[in-house]
């Protein structure tokens, strides 16, 4: 499982970059990202990078006979205020990710592109 995790923390970077890459483009209708948009993807991206960091921590254990994976979170100390973090920060996350793969698709794009026109 944990290889399963590190191979879709690399999946999320390179979606990460893609993102980034086409950032530029995302809003030309607009003359580009609004400044308070840029700051978001920031803090974000700072929170989100921060957090897999914080779990790598978690799950790693690093001692004299070299590296070990922690298989049992519960015991670690401070287990449940991570595990409350992660519950609040997940159904979130999945949503703006779905989000970020739909505007990919020109009609879903349109389309969102005419909603935000209305309510921004």
């Amino acid at each position: 499982m944990f290889l399963f995790g590190t191979i879709l923390v690399i999946a999320d970077i390179i979606t990460m970059i893609i993102d980034a890459y086409a950032e530029k483009d995302s809003r030309t209708f607009m003359g580009g990202l609004p400044r308070w948009e840029y700051i978001i993807h920031l803090l974000v991206n700072g929170f989100h990078f921060a957090s897999i960091a914080v779990f790598l921590v978690i799950k790693i254990n690093l001692d004299n006979n070299g590296i070990t994976l922690v298989n049992n979170f519960q015991q670690i100390e401070s287990f449940h205020i991570f595990r409350t973090i992660a519950i609040n920060l997940l159904p979130g996350a999945m949503l703006i990710s779905l989000l970020h793969i739909l505007v990919y698709f020109p009609k879903f794009n349109f389309y969102f592109n005419k909603l935000q026109l209305k309510c921004c």
